[in-house]
Formats: structure tokens, C-alpha cells, sequence
């Protein structure tokens, strides 16, 4: 087949999901022929869901999971959009690891067949880096007055749980999908403003992924987030066991459920580029507590690893705890 890449146009997401829910064992590179029916906007999402059907299916027969590997790491050359191929490579990987085992044959063949370009890889990072260099330039600017309604919307008797959920992110950074299901809470018997969260969503590993970290609570009480987090998991936890047991994955579950809550966010929080996410949340979470524990903390300690420590991170690496510092709530307006 020549130059699949100039012969492809992604316009129509369902069109190539619904031709790999139609049969499954298609190589992609025979979807791939069929590009005047199947065009997407989303070829990663749509290639990432094909290759876990191929994986699961396959996984018995070493050399067609080499052969997917290769064809996936072919495909994200010809995308020719770093982020969203590097998204796709390290979805994939950790079906390979979740299948093999983390540090197998077959997840260090996955490295050799999935690799992005070298001048992919410069542009990844030089995206990145300008993005984080501006959004730290010029800090989007939120009301504290915002914030306390979405605190006040969330006492409600009425209050729904997405509402709940965003008050939990803001007021101690947890992810939705921590607060939800992956981790626990308990008061820190050595800090009465903090509260112990047990297991960190998206560490890299198993060990990292059950650590507990200490963080303080803002805007409520530490009895209250655990309370209001029992309460949202008794309202969807019925749901989530529902999806579970339908076979989706638990970030699958995320990526159902924050689209959920980012659209009541929308409704109350602003800011002064728009209305904000549920991420935004945690990264606003970040610059408020500095200012309230971290500044006069002894002995001083940077807004970077601060953050890094609040948030669960790598504790040697604060490249991505600088990507957090990209808002100023504005405490006096």
C-alpha cells in the first residue's frame, strides 16, 4: 500500500469505530484501505481502541501482538501530530504491560516498534515548554468570590454530586477519579488542616500508585471532604461497579465521568481566559494552598515543590510541578 498517510482524511470518528466494532480482526493497515468510508478527526482514540481489541485477542500469539506493536508505531508517523501519537503510545504500552508484565519481552519490543520521530519528539517538547513558559507569563486570573460559590453550591441540600466532586478537587487537589474510587481519605493525626490521601491515581508504577500523601484542606473541613467523598461514591457508586463489570477500564470511567463534572463547572467557575475544567481545579487548589501553608512553611520551600509534594508527584522530578503554576486567584477583589 503506498503513502497511507496522503491517501487518509479524519473527519468522521464514528464511522472508524464503528467499522472496528464490526470486525474486530481486521488488520489496521485493511481498515486503512477502506480511508474513503472511514475518516476521523480522532485517529488516536480510534487506533488506541483498536489495538486493545487486537491485544486482548490476541495475546496468545506473540508474533500478531509484534506485528500490532509495529503497526501502531507505523501509524503514529503518519498522523504527524506529536501529542496526540505519543498519547497513543503510552496508552498502548500499558495495555502491553497490563498484559505481559511491566518490564517483559514484550513491553521492552513495545520501546523498539513504538517510538516517535526525533523531530516529533523536538516539537513535543517545544510545545510543551512554550505552553507551560506563557501559561507561568501570564497567569490566568480567577475570583475567590467564584471559587466560594462552587464551595457554596456544594452545601446544598439539592447539591448533585458533580458539583460535590469539583468542590472536592478544589479544595484538596485530588483527581476525580481519585475522589470517586481509586483512593482513600482519613484525617492526619499530626495535622488537623490536613488530610491523608492513600493511593495516587496515575503513578507511574504499582508501589507509587498505593503511597499515601499528606495535604492540607482549604475552603472546608477535613470532616466535611470525607464525608461529602462517602457521599458521592453512595450516589455513583452503583454505576461505576455497573461500567466495571461491562469491562471498562478504570480510566475509561474517568474519561465518562469528567466530562460530567466539567460542564456543571462551567456553569459557576470563570476566569479571565473562560470557564474552567476540572484540572484547573487542582492546579488552582495548588497556588491557593501555597499561600495559605506554604509560604510560611520552615523551612522555605518553593511553590514548585510544594506543589509536587501536595499533588503526589515524583519527588526528584518538578518539571511537571512548574505546568501547575498557571493561575492567580485573586483574594481581594
Amino acid at each position: 500500500m503506498t503513502d497511507i498517510g496522503s491517501q487518509i482524511r479524519f473527519l468522521n470518528k464514528q464511522k472508524f469505530i464503528n467499522a472496528v466494532k464490526q470486525d474486530p480482526n481486521l488488520l489496521l493497515t485493511d481498515i486503512l484501505r477502506l480511508n474513503n468510508d472511514i475518516e476521523t478527526k480522532y485517529p488516536g482514540r480510534a487506533l488506541e481502541m483498536w489495538a486493545e481489541k487486537m491485544l486482548n485477542s490476541e495475546v496468545s500469539n506473540i508474533e500478531r501482538v509484534r506485528l500490532i506493536l509495529k503497526t501502531v508505531g507505523k501509524f503514529s508517523n503518519i498522523i504527524h501530530k506529536p501529542s496526540v501519537s505519543a498519547n497513543l503510545q503510552v496508552k498502548v504500552r500499558k495495555i502491553i504491560v497490563a498484559l505481559f508484565g511491566k518490564g517483559s519481552d514484550m513491553h521492552q519490543f513495545s520501546y523498539i516498534a513504538m517510538k516517535l520521530s526525533k523531530d516529533d519528539k523536538e516539537t513535543l517538547v517545544h510545545n510543551y515548554n512554550k505552553k507551560v513558559s506563557e501559561g507561568n507569563r501570564q497567569q490566568t486570573i480567577v475570583k475567590m468570590s467564584d471559587l466560594l460559590k462552587l464551595i457554596v453550591a456544594s452545601k446544598q441540600d439539592d447539591a448533585i454530586w458533580q458539583i460535590k466532586a469539583a468542590a472536592i478537587e478544589l479544595s484538596m487537589g485530588a483527581r476525580i477519579g481519585e475522589i470517586l474510587m481509586h483512593s482513600t481519605f482519613e484525617p492526619d493525626p499530626d495535622n488537623a488542616n490536613n488530610i491523608i490521601q492513600n493511593g495516587i491515581y496515575k503513578a507511574r508504577d504499582n508501589q507509587e500508585r498505593i503511597r499515601s500523601v499528606s495535604k492540607p484542606v482549604i475552603f472546608l473541613e477535613v470532616s466535611e471532604v470525607i464525608e461529602i467523598i462517602e457521599h458521592i461514591r453512595e450516589n455513583i457508586g452503583f454505576r461505576i461497579l455497573t461500567w466495571g463489570d461491562r469491562g471498562f477500564s478504570e480510566s475509561e470511567i474517568v474519561n465518562k465521568i469528567t466530562p460530567q463534572v466539567n460542564l456543571r463547572i462551567k456553569k459557576i467557575v470563570q476566569s479571565s481566559r473562560g470557564p474552567l475544567t476540572s484540572h484547573d481545579l487542582r492546579r488552582i487548589y495548588t497556588h491557593v494552598a501555597y499561600r495559605l501553608f506554604g509560604l510560611n512553611k520552615k523551612p522555605h520551600i518553593s511553590e514548585a515543590a510544594f506543589i509536587n509534594g501536595v499533588l503526589g508527584h515524583d519527588k526528584n522530578l518538578l518539571g511537571t510541578s512548574i505546568s501547575y503554576s498557571t493561575f492567580y486567584v485573586d483574594f481581594d477583589e
